[in-house]
């Protein structure tokens, strides 16, 4: 497989005596062909909310079409760490501004750091790696990370050694905790699993009922997300091999030979749940299944009566 790889680079890095324009040229004629735009810190242009708006997008997209330039990642690098509300509230307005704006360019990356907890002076290395600095943290992500993936863009968090996401590990831990589908690390069947096995007991906010779920599998499905749509569904929604409960909905009878079932599911010693995608004869059907008490009692019953419903619903 081909991969062709684009050169880069932050504009800000370039001849700060140039205007917008000009940098935009100069990095094109150093054979770049992408670049990634922070607003603050190109004095001629403004990151102020109110001025983020269609038509000022519509300038700087022509501005980067006359350059022959493309946009990789929109930069917002603002202290996602600071444990002052007033501050946060703003530094939280900003960044879902920025995410509508990248909508509004049409790209669907933002590029953000972590910061660290307070508002001045330099990062404490103690502070930053402490359990409380995470925790804010991640309370501060979250609605941004929402915001995100209603603009179907991609957040992308970049660890800093000074920061309070420092190392992979803690980089993995954010991606785990925040557990959505909006992240440069993809999409992944082991965050849809737990929030299968957590959904009917409440533990994450994004699986409440077997509604939620279906409803978010149909809008990753019909590519209500700009990176997820069907032809990615069909390649990845798929229960693991080696999964120890099989698919449930999989087993339902009377489908057509050419039938194809996307699925995934979670289980633990109390409970099976899953969501499945039927496609036969033309149709989509989306279904999920929760259980709770005795999964192995209820799985046999469950897999007739999701039977029974599938033929019935295919006829």
């Amino acid at each position: 497989m081909r991969i062709d790889i684009q050169p880069g680079l932050r504009l800000h890095d370039t001849d700060p005596s140039l205007s917008f324009e000009e940098r935009l040229q100069k990095a094109r004629a150093q054979g770049f062909t992408c670049v990634q735009l922070a607003l603050s810190k190109i004095p001629e242009l403004t990151a102020d909310p109110a001025a983020l708006t269609p038509g000022y997008a519509a300038l700087i997209r022509k501005a980067l079409r006359e350059a022959d330039l493309d946009l990789s990642v929109l930069g917002c690098y603002l202290n996602l760490g600071n444990h002052d509300s007033a501050a946060m509230q703003d530094i939280q307005t900003r960044y879902i501004a920025h995410l509508r704006f990248a909508a509004f360019l049409g790209m669907g990356v933002i590029g953000t750091e972590t910061g660290w907890p307070g508002s001045a002076g330099k990062p404490d290395k103690e502070a930053c790696r402490s359990e409380i600095a995470l925790e804010h943290f991640l309370l501060h992500l979250r609605p941004i990370v929402k915001t995100a993936e209603k603009f179907g863009v991609f957040l992308a968090i970049e660890p800093v050694i000074s920061h309070i996401v420092w190392n992979a590990k803690r980089a993995r831990v954010v991606l785990d905790s925040i557990n959505s589908v909006c992240q440069s690390a993809g999409y992944s069947s082991i965050r849809m699993e737990r929030g299968l096995v957590a959904g009917d007991t409440g533990g994450l906010d994004n699986y409440g009922s077997a509604k939620d779920i279906t409803m978010m599998v149909r809008d990753l499905y019909t590519g209500k997300f700009s990176s997820i749509g069907p032809e990615f569904m069909r390649e990845y929604f798929h229960i693991s091999e080696g999964d120890s409960l099989p698919t449930l909905i999989g087993t339902a009878q009377n489908l057509s030979e050419g039938a194809v079932v996307l699925n995934q599911n979670g289980h633990g010693s109390t409970r099976y749940n899953e969501t499945a995608i039927v496609l036969d004869d033309g149709a989509e059907y989306i279904m999920t299944v929760m259980l709770y008490g005795n999964a192995e009692l209820l799985y046999n019953s469950a897999v007739t009566a999701i039977s029974d419903y599938v033929s019935s619903v295919m006829k």
